[in-house]
């Protein structure tokens, strides 16, 4: 087979715009590629299908109001709407399934779920000769324990350790029928081979954006975290307040916002601070960055620890410090 007329799915969820930035990086190198996203990403990301969106929607909230409901009769409630959405979703996903299973030569899943519960359906793609890949791209794999937002919202040890259980079962049953693509530093739970997170890259594109603000005499600094407590915007906040007192310094925080707004306020700064708490010294905001052409600072425990696990050649060219 001609490997430049491959057919590619992507899906089914978006992190941080990845996916979306791959399937346009697949269409510019030849390949017919399709994008399904069900997460309904509040950052807008775009680039991707969303078919039978109400009926993903109403599964997404019947989901979240189960776990938010205030009364015993209210969880009730949301569970039987769940029950009843159920059959649907699973007929939606069948179909698309052997929509997949007709129309595409490549499959690329993220996160932590394929067309079918528990996964299921990775030995089908297997059989039919398709080839499967999976990215993983950090708390999809990462051990429950390793997370702070998994840690804050856990009540007891237990439940942490039944956590780390299940994600470790995901991971070895996706090890088996698929070809992995993982980073080491979120990687704990993997017991075969993969291709490092590193060595690919984060596939992006340069955006059409207004021009540059000209230098007004400050230094212009922007953070635009997607959870400001897991990100560390609280520490970030008062170094730039602290640096602010000893120049002129002006910082701005973007939180909540579309992702073209976040890429706007991007090519309007100086110096563009990520995070705190990264183990990924290059990752989509500081990507994005890059490609705008503007400076980034990140901050990780993995900071010392990646030049002893990565040649030189897989190192990003941006700040990563302690």
């Amino acid at each position: 087979m001609d490997r430049m007329k491959d057919r590619v799915f992507i899906g089914l969820t978006e992190v941080a715009g990845y996916f979306g930035a791959l399937r346009r990086g697949f269409e510019q190198a030849g390949h017919e590629t399709t994008f399904v996203d069900e997460s309904r990403h509040r950052f807008k990301y775009g680039g991707a299908r969303t078919p039978f969106s109400t009926l993903v929607a109403a599964e997404l909230t019947a989901r979240n109001r189960q776990l938010t409901a205030a009364s015993e009769l209210e969880r009730f409630r949301w569970r039987l709407v769940s029950i009843f959405i159920r059959p649907l979703k699973l007929a939606y996903r069948v179909g698309l399934l052997a929509w997949g299973l007709a129309r595409f030569d490549i499959f690329i899943f993220g996160g932590e779920q394929s067309f079918l519960r528990g996964n299921v359906d990775l030995p089908l793609l297997q059989l039919c000769g398709k080839r499967v890949i999976w990215i993983f791209t950090g708390s999809d794999h990462r051990p429950p324990y390793l997370s702070g937002r998994s840690i804050r919202a856990t009540t007891s040890d237990s439940k942490l350790a039944e956590q780390t259980a299940a994600v470790a079962r995901r991971v070895a049953h996706i090890e088996r029928y698929a070809l992995v693509v993982g980073h080491p530093a979120s990687a704990q739970l993997h017991r075969r081979p993969f291709v490092r997170f590193l060595a690919i890259g984060i596939p992006a594109w340069r955006p059409n954006l207004p021009a540059a603000i000209p230098p007004d005499g400050t230094f212009r600094v922007v953070h635009c975290p997607s959870d400001p407590a897991s990100k560390g915007s609280a520490s970030i906040r008062r170094a730039a307040a602290s640096a602010s007192d000893a120049g002129a310094i002006t910082y701005r925080e973007v939180v909540d916002r579309p992702n073209a707004e976040v890429l706007e306020a991007i090519a309007e700064a100086d110096l563009v601070v990520d995070e705190l708490f990264s183990d990924t010294p290059m990752a989509v905001l500081a990507t994005e960055a890059a490609v705008i052409g503007r400076p980034s600072l990140v901050g990780g425990y993995y900071a010392r620890q990646v030049h002893r696990d990565s040649p030189p050649d897989e190192i990003p060219p941006s700040f990563f410090v302690l």
